[in-house]
C-alpha cells in the first residue's frame, strides 16, 4: 500500500458501549462521516476484538460505565498492550478533572454525554491527530 493510499484509507473506530442503541447510533454517525466501525458491548469484548487483530483499529471510543470491564480498565489495557492506539472516553457522569485524577494522565480524552454529532467528530479528529493518525 502506498503512502497516499494509506493516508486516504478510512480509519476504523471501535465503538465500545453497553447500550446497543447508543452503540449503533454512534457507529452509524461515524460511518456517515467516512469512518469504518467495529462494535463491542463491553471492555472484555473490545480486548478480544483488538487481540484478534482481524480488523485494524485506529481508535477506541468507549463509554466509562459498563459491566464487566469498564472504560477506565479498558483504557489501561489498551495503553499497556497497544500504546500507540488512541482512546476516547465518553461519559455523562464524570468530569475531565476526575478522569485525569483517576488515570493519572493529563492527555486523557473525555467526551461528555450528551454530545452532538459535531462534538463527537471533533473529539475523534483531535484524538487521531494527537496520535499522528491521519484520516
Amino acid at each position: 500500500m502506498s503512502a497516499s493510499s494509506a493516508a486516504s484509507a478510512p480509519v476504523t473506530i471501535l465503538v465500545v458501549e453497553d447500550e446497543p442503541g447508543v452503540r449503533r447510533l454512534a457507529a452509524q454517525l461515524l460511518q456517515r462521516h467516512g469512518f469504518k466501525t467495529a462494535e463491542a458491548g463491553d471492555g472484555n469484548e473490545a480486548v478480544a476484538l483488538l487481540a484478534a487483530g482481524m480488523v485494524p483499529i485506529g481508535l477506541v471510543l468507549t463509554d466509562i460505565r459498563m459491566p464487566n470491564m469498564n472504560g477506565l480498565e479498558l483504557e489501561r489495557v489498551v495503553r499497556e498492550r497497544w500504546p500507540a492506539m488512541p482512546v476516547l472516553l465518553m461519559s455523562g457522569e464524570v468530569t475531565r478533572e476526575w478522569l485525569v485524577e483517576a488515570v493519572h494522565d493529563p492527555t486523557v480524552k473525555l467526551l461528555r454525554k450528551p454530545f452532538t454529532a459535531e462534538d463527537l467528530l471533533e473529539a475523534i479528529y483531535e484524538a487521531l491527530q494527537d496520535r499522528g493518525v491521519t484520516r
